[in-house]
């Protein structure tokens, strides 16, 4: 849709920004970014995980105002139903919301677990010079063969 793709073009922008102007922006901000257990990839990605959470929240709210705008009609026309449904809808927003809050700390504690040993995975590529390819052994055994064949 029209808005996912300003989102995405103001998500690439602060990536950009992030990527290209923050650690030259002062003279002790590239020395913050190599002294981080986080390399640059991994601000990046956290930071435009936090843009497109953004945007999905605020575009959900604002979708969400023309039902609000109905409810003073529902509560005028039909009095005991929405006496009866909206503390049963509370309470069930409420359950949901907690289970929700529990779920999503779960995913970011894993996900910043997976960012950290990228970081160090990414870091020890870079002073080995070689990619590590995770599934081919780090060293060769000789077990088994003959000298000189």
């Amino acid at each position: 849709t029209i808005n996912e793709a300003a989102a995405d073009s103001f998500a690439d922008m602060v990536e950009s920004r992030l990527r290209v102007d923050a650690p030259f922006a002062h003279p002790a901000a590239l020395g913050v970014f190599t002294a981080s257990n986080q390399t640059v990839d991994a601000h990046a990605a956290s930071l435009r995980s936090t843009v497109a959470t953004s945007f999905r929240l605020l575009q959900r709210k604002a979708f969400s105002l023309p039902k609000l705008a109905l409810f003073p009609a529902i509560a005028l026309a039909h009095p005991r139903f929405v006496a009866v449904s909206l503390p049963v809808a509370l309470f069930v927003d409420s359950i949901k919301s907690k289970g929700m809050a529990q779920l999503s700390a779960a995913v970011e504690a894993l996900k910043r677990e997976e960012k950290r040993i990228e970081a160090v995975r990414s870091r020890v590529q870079v002073k080995q010079g070689k990619p590590l390819n995770p599934m081919t052994p780090q060293h060769k055994t000789t077990k088994g063969r003959r000298r000189g064949s």
